[in-house]
């Protein structure tokens, strides 16, 4: 494979898996807000189907993701210090911009749904059928959040947007001794009583394993071919170490201890490392129907939520039902495959026009703002647009 085709496979094998994550992300909140007995939960969790039900594990992936495509985009950036502050206007247009419309589409849609009926969903739902007034959600614009409730996944754009301002500093500290100083700061912070500390390994991974990509590549070719296939399996393996081997209580969802998300860090960082030297894998996530769904998962992820706390409620109904063998908790199979249906296909109809009229414009414009910057503090930019964003999808 020649260099060029091979920098197109990467790109597009990123792109595949941060759709993929956020499909995963879509999966689990929907099934969070139907109501089923813990044991079948629990199933759920601890099974097979955990590989298309751990959100926690397609988080720390967006934010390996994030240390690898940030370290790409602060590299390609005017050096020294001056150049970090249009990293810092182009990731504030491409993170924050869309958080607030997407905040905006959730207040709008709150003044139309209703707080649902206990037994039509979950708790875990009711939490987010609030409304706001209009000032506390301006308020809460201020840096990106949960956009006062209404968008609950917000809490990864927080930690998301720290770290994009802590980036340059992480990326000097990965340059000596292979990253290896900066790794042991990162799993260092995993011993502090700190949440946001923990995270702090998935970028420093993806700082690292971006930083390291050659020599990375250079020993994964001479691994036999057996062991560069178990690569990505031991990644996901590792992924969900913590559902299978009940790391986490029963009926529960890892990443509330530094010990799950050093593990599904480590996961992360190998299904990258997969999607980069493996061109087979690569060429699996990369394929057009996961490159689109990564080009829109930003807004797959921040939409899906408030179009959840809508449309759950909705189907979510007490039925009867002339079999009981499918009925579970008063909740039907066909309505189970109906909120999942609407779910997707929802969440896809909605990111496509976001994607179109408020993201492809607000990386336009931080490009257009940093370029500016760049003249007057007379740097010759070599940033041009910023193909993907980091996170999240």
């Amino acid at each position: 494979m020649s260099p060029a085709a091979a920098e197109a496979s990467h790109v597009a094998a990123l792109d595949g898996l941060r759709g993929l994550a956020a499909l995963v992300v879509v999966l689990r909140h929907t099934v969070n807000a139907m109501p089923m007995p813990v044991a079948w939960r629990s199933e759920i969790l601890a099974g097979p189907l955990a590989l298309v039900q751990n959100s926690q594990g397609a988080i720390q992936l967006f934010f390996v993701l994030s240390g690898w495509v940030l370290a790409a985009s602060l590299a390609r950036g005017a050096p020294g210090p001056l150049g970090w502050l249009p990293f810092y206007v182009r990731r504030i247009f491409r993170i924050h911009v869309p958080f607030v419309c997407a905040g905006l589409f959730a207040f709008a849609l709150s003044r139309i749904w209703s707080v649902p009926n206990e037994e039509a969903v979950t708790i875990w739902l009711r939490k987010s059928s609030i409304h706001p007034s209009f000032g506390a959600l301006l308020a809460s614009f201020t840096f990106p959040g949960t956009a006062a409730g209404l968008v609950p996944i917000g809490w990864t754009l927080t930690i998301e947007m720290i770290y994009s301002f802590a980036l340059p500093a992480i990326a000097l500290l990965a340059r000596p001794t292979r990253g290896l100083a900066l790794l042991a700061l990162a799993i260092a912070g995993l011993f502090t009583p700190w949440r946001i500390a923990w995270f702090g390994l998935d970028f420093a991974l993806g700082v690292v394993a971006f930083q390291q990509r050659d020599a990375i590549a250079r020993a994964i070719q001479v691994l036999p071919g057996a062991v560069r296939a178990a690569i990505p399996l031991l990644g996901l393996a590792l992924l969900h170490v913590p559902y299978w081997y009940r790391l986490v209580p029963i009926g529960t969802a890892p990443g509330r201890t530094p010990r799950e998300i050093a593990v599904m860090g480590v996961g992360s960082v190998l299904l990258v490392i997969s999607a980069l030297a493996l061109p087979r894998f690569a060429r699996a996530i990369g394929s057009r129907p996961c490159r689109f769904l990564g080009r829109i998962s930003y807004g797959v992820y921040l939409l899906h939520r408030p179009l959840l706390t809508l449309l759950a409620p909705l189907v979510l109904v007490p039925t009867l039902v002339a079999s009981k063998l499918i009925e579970i908790h008063g909740v039907t199979l066909p309505s189970v495959a109906a909120l999942l249906a609407l779910m997707i296909g929802g969440s896809i109809a909605l990111a496509v026009p976001f994607h179109r009229f408020v993201e492809e414009p607000a990386i336009a414009a931080g490009q257009r703002v940093s370029r500016a910057l760049e003249r007057a503090l007379g740097m010759r930019g070599t940033e041009r647009r910023e193909r993907s964003p980091s996170l999240l999808p």
